[in-house]
C-alpha cells in the first residue's frame, strides 16, 4: 500500500450511499457500486466494510468520518443491501448502468470475461519486472533453514555427511524452484477467486465506454466510472489488454470475445487518454 502508484486508493474520499448503489469519490477518481455488486458488510469497532468481493471491500473508518454518525451509514448500508437481496433481481443497477453508456457519445465496445481470462491476468502479472524481483528475493527467504542445518552438521561433531549433502542439495532446491511453488499458488488462488460463486459479478458480458476523460463498464450488476488519471498503467499480450487500476488490479479487456470495436483500436485509444491525462498536469479531466 505504500507503493506511489496506490496513493489514489488512500486520502479524503466522498460517499453517497442511495437506494440503488453507494458513490465514492475524491480529487481524481469516481466509481459506483450497485448493491447486486456488494457481496457483503462487515464491522469492526473502528471500520465498516463493504465486500464487492471475497478480497477486497469499500472501508469506511469510524476516526474520519464526517457528515453523518458512523451507526448510520452502518444501519443505511444494511438496509439497502438487505432490501436488494430481498428483492432478488437487479434491473435497477443495471438499467441505471444501461442508461449511463447509452448517454454518452463516447465509443462503446463490448465482450464476455471468462476464468480463462482471470487466469491469463495472473500469470501476466506474476512475469512484470516487479514482480520479477519479488520472484528473485523470495528466494532468499527459504535458505536459511536449510543452510542453518548445513552448518550445524559441520560444526557439531560428529560431522554426518549424508544430512550435510541432503540439506545443502535441499537449500539449492529451494533457490531453483521456490518462485515456481509461489507461481502455482498464485494462479491456484485466481483460479479459486473466480471460481467462487461470490465472485460471479466478475465474469460475464461487459461493456464499457472510453472517452479522454474517462472509462465506464457495465457488467451485470456492476457499474464504475474511473477517470484516467486514477489508472496506473496499461499493458497488453496478444490475447488481451489490462489497465491497472492499482499494482495488482486491472481491467481486462479479451481479444477472443471483443466486439464493436478491433483490438489494435481499444490499445491505441486506452494509451492514447493515458498518456493525455499523464502530459497535463492540471488533470483537467478530473477535475
Amino acid at each position: 500500500m505504500t507503493d506511489p502508484q496506490n496513493a489514489h486508493l488512500l486520502g479524503r474520499k466522498t460517499l453517497t450511499l442511495t437506494p440503488e448503489g453507494l458513490h465514492i469519490a475524491d480529487a481524481g477518481e469516481a466509481g459506483y457500486l450497485a448493491w447486486g455488486n456488494i457481496v457483503r458488510a462487515a464491522r469492526t469497532e473502528d471500520h465498516i466494510f463493504l465486500f464487492f468481493s471475497t478480497l477486497q471491500a469499500v472501508v469506511i473508518p469510524r476516526a474520519s468520518l464526517e457528515g453523518a454518525s458512523f451507526e448510520t451509514v452502518w444501519t443505511t448500508a444494511t438496509t439497502y443491501l438487505d432490501r436488494h437481496h430481498e428483492r432478488g433481481t437487479r434491473q435497477g443497477s443495471e438499467s441505471t448502468a444501461t442508461a449511463a453508456i447509452q448517454g454518452t457519445p463516447a465509443p462503446v465496445f463490448s465482450y464476455r470475461l471468462e476464468e480463462s481470462d482471470w487466469t491469463a491476468f495472473t500469470v501476466h502479472h506474476r512475469r512484470s519486472k516487479a514482480q520479477g524481483r519479488h520472484r528473485w528475493l523470495a528466494r532468499f527467504a527459504v535458505l536459511p533453514i536449510p543452510l542453518l542445518l548445513v552448518i550445524l552438521g559441520v560444526v557439531r561433531p560428529p560431522v554426518n555427511w549424508d544430512l550435510v549433502v541432503l540439506f545443502l542439495g535441499l537449500s539449492v532446491l529451494c533457490f531453483l524452484f521456490y518462485p515456481r511453488v509461489l507461481d502455482n499458488a498464485a494462479l491456484r488462488q485466481a483460479e479459486y477467486i473466480a471460481g467462487n460463486s461470490a465472485n460471479v459479478h466478475c465474469l460475464g458480458e461487459r461493456r464499457i465506454a472510453l472517452s479522454p476523460e474517462w472509462l465506464h463498464v457495465q457488467g451485470s450488476g456492476v457499474q464504475s466510472t474511473f477517470t484516467w488519471p486514477s489508472v496506473v498503467k496499461a499493458e497488453r499480450t496478444d490475447d488481451h489488454i489490462f489497465i491497472y487500476m492499482s499494482t495488482s488490479e486491472a481491467l481486462i479487456i479479451p481479444r477472443a470475445s471483443l466486439d464493436g470495436a478491433s483490438f489494435e483500436d481499444v490499445w491505441t485509444r486506452a494509451n492514447e487518454y493515458l498518456d493525455h491525462s499523464r502530459d497535463n498536469p492540471k488533470r483537467q479531466g478530473s477535475a
